[in-house]
């Protein structure tokens, strides 16, 4: 069973997430609002893929993706963001993630990546 760590700045969407994960089999090791507490729940957790929300007050995605990618350069990374923007899609292309989803998400695309 694969271990997911969610990061995204609203609780009710790391619920329905954790709740939407579980139901496919996923193992939520943890959750963080914020990149910063990203970052201490993946030293913490070492999960096998990240699903991460790009805009997030304070410590934003980009600035989890810059820390976490200088640590640990193979960690498997979803990005999950209502941030649909040229400019964010851009800046994402050079943190070889595992993908890209649109929210709202369907679990059962998540799923399906994260145990392909």
């Amino acid at each position: 069973m694969a271990s997911v760590l969610l990061v995204d700045d609203n609780q009710d969407i790391l619920d329905s997430m954790t709740e939407g994960m579980e139901m496919f089999g996923i193992d939520v090791v943890g959750q963080a609002v914020n990149g910063e507490e990203g970052i201490k729940e993946f030293e913490k957790s070492n999960p096998d893929v990240i699903i991460l929300d790009i805009m997030m007050p304070d410590y934003d995605g980009f600035y989890f993706l810059d820390k976490i990618r200088k640590s640990d350069s193979k960690v498997k990374i979803i990005v999950v963001s209502g941030d649909v923007k040229e400019e964010t899609s851009e800046k994402l292309e050079k943190y070889e993630l595992l993908g890209r989803f649109s929210k709202p998400v369907k679990f059962g695309e998540i799923t399906d990546l994260i145990n392909s």
